[in-house]
């Protein structure tokens, strides 16, 4: 198990499986909001599906990018704004 997982208190992949993948996102973005981004959700997602990252679906891509943004929304962070 990933080590970033172990710091939340999950030991093994049952466990992640257990919370499931919005509540482990959510617990991530708690215990490391620096790090909330859609990649890091694409790896929980590519963990929970046996996946290597480079590999996870469009669905799942699309999937963690909506999570992502429901969190900032929940924990009141700004968007950011891609320059032109």
């Amino acid at each position: 198990m990933h080590l970033a997982f172990e710091s939340l208190g999950f030991r093994t992949l049952a466990d992640l499986r257990r919370l499931g993948f919005a509540e482990v996102c959510r617990k991530w973005a708690e215990y490391y909001p620096e790090r909330l981004n859609a990649n890091a959700f694409v790896g929980v997602i590519a963990t929970l599906e046996g996946l290597v990252w480079t590999r996870v679906s469009a669905l799942h891509r699309q999937q963690a990018k909506m999570l992502v943004q429901e969190i900032k929304e929940e924990f009141g962070v700004p968007s950011k704004r891609k320059r032109k």
